[in-house]
């Protein structure tokens, strides 16, 4: 897994607490004239980590939904968001076109040592469109015992309420795309 993200001083920062901070860029030239600097406000929102880790990003501030379904059946998603095996759901992003606005991640994590040994299937549904049914990017990002792997996929129009683990993989690509499946081995433990 990534280490844990630390605030200021190196305190570590709570799963459930947001850190903001400022940044300010200025670009330099060939001829070494710099920029005025920019401003920008960013948002750091700490996730869980461990040995299995799946990352839902999207282009636009709208209500796409993460599926990760584990080997033993259990799906972790909105309506469910820990499973029997610890994982978890410990990002929602656009919840309804109403919660964490703007966040546009979701994440589902298995802590060191509790993801179980099997077959994973992540799948991502358009539950409701926030920017008036335009098209709208999205990327899967996969951590499986220290290996990562990237994934994209792309949904138009307006969505879908229905529950995406309901549907056969890819009958609703308009709404539900099966983006991967991967098994999970006990990861190696690590060095001293």
């Amino acid at each position: 897994g990534i280490d844990a993200p630390v605030g200021p001083g190196g305190a570590p920062l709570s799963p459930d607490k947001e850190l903001r901070a400022w940044i300010r860029i200025a670009a330099v030239d060939v001829a070494g004239r710099v920029s005025p600097f920019v401003e920008r406000e960013l948002r750091v929102l700490p996730v869980g980590t461990g040995d299995v880790e799946v990352t839902l990003s999207m282009s636009e501030a709208t209500d796409l939904d993460l599926y990760v379904m584990g080997p033993t059946g259990n799906v972790i998603y909105y309506g469910h968001t820990r499973g029997y095996t610890q994982g978890q759901l410990d990002l929602d992003a656009n919840a309804g076109c109403g919660g964490n606005m703007g966040v546009n991640n979701e994440h589902v994590f298995w802590p060191r040592g509790a993801a179980p040994a099997g077959t994973y299937v992540v799948r991502v549904a358009h539950y409701r469109s926030c920017i008036g049914g335009r098209g709208v990017d999205y990327r899967v990002t996969v951590r499986n015992c220290g290996e990562t792997a990237v994934f994209r996929g792309r949904f138009e129009g307006e969505g879908d309420t229905r529950t995406c683990m309901e549907a056969p993989p890819d009958a609703q690509p308009g709404w539900c795309q099966q983006v991967v499946s991967f098994d999970v081995t006990p990861c190696a433990a690590a060095g001293p």
